[in-house]
């Protein structure tokens, strides 16, 4: 009999992060940019758009801060929690991923 050692799989690439799981569920997640370990505890983020050039980031699943678009200036403004294991680094690399269309953008709004 072989036991299973891990519940999960996790396959990185460059665009999206593929969880697989033991059960046969496959889940392709375009909204996770990284997936890090902090003090052996895993730890996903999230970047969730919202309208009006907005996105929200997610630290499992709980609010940590967002990201916002400014037309007028054309540039991103963003803020976060205080106390967040995300750095200015990580926020910046997000919106480097947003820029380049690899974080979805809703276009319904005006930009």
């Amino acid at each position: 009999m072989i036991k299973a050692w891990a519940s999960k799989i996790i396959i990185f690439t460059t665009k999206m992060v593929l969880l697989f799981m033991f059960s046969g569920n496959l889940r392709f997640d375009t909204d996770v940019p990284e997936l890090f370990y902090h003090h052996g505890k895993r730890q996903v983020v999230e970047v969730r758009a919202k309208k009006y050039s907005l996105w929200h980031i997610y630290l499992n699943n709980a609010y940590v801060g967002s990201i916002q678009y400014d037309t007028f200036t054309k540039q991103f403004n963003y803020h976060l929690d205080d106390n967040c294991l995300l750095t200015d680094d990580h926020v910046q690399k997000y919106i480097v991923l947003i820029q380049r269309g690899e974080l979805k953008w809703i276009k319904d709004d005006i930009r």
